[in-house]
């Protein structure tokens, strides 16, 4: 969010257009935990992994900088862990093993052994944290078979 706010584009929030350069910078930085080991180790020089992350920085073109900012500050703000034992909804949760940015043990198995009945899914993905878009087939199983089971 810093890097955001601090591009003069930004403008306060009331920017005329999207702060580009915060935004690429934002999300350069935390690219670093989006994706997994083994993701970086394709790459046969630091300046080409640098490459790598400027070319994922460049997903930045479609987001808006309010939208980041305020997401950001809603997750760090909100917290409602004493909530969840109070959830009646049947769940799924589904993760990447490779997640540096929200490790399943750090994150996804408190929160399902937190939430009653909760069904836990974590599967391996090259990608890290974008696993869980780029591989989400990799749970196509998982997922029909709790959609198949909430039908019955």
């Amino acid at each position: 969010s810093r890097a955001i706010e601090a591009d003069p584009a930004y403008a306060g929030g009331r920017y005329a257009r999207q702060p580009k350069a915060g935004l690429e910078q934002a999300f350069l930085g935390i690219y670093l935990w989006f994706y997994g080991a083994a993701w970086y180790q394709q790459f046969a020089t630091p300046n080409a992994v640098l490459q790598g992350l400027e070319a994922a920085a460049s997903g930045t073109a479609t987001m808006d900088a309010n939208d980041v900012i305020w997401r950001n500050r809603a997750m760090l703000s909100h917290d409602v862990r004493a909530k969840l034992p109070a959830v009646r909804a049947k769940v799924l949760l589904v993760g990447v093993s490779t997640d540096e940015l929200f490790p399943p043990a750090e994150e996804l198995e408190p929160l399902a052994a937190a939430i009653p009945g909760t069904d836990l899914v974590v599967y391996p993905s090259l990608f890290g944290h974008e696993g869980s878009d780029i591989d989400i087939a990799k749970a196509n199983s998982a997922i029909q078979g709790f959609l198949d089971h909430q039908e019955r």
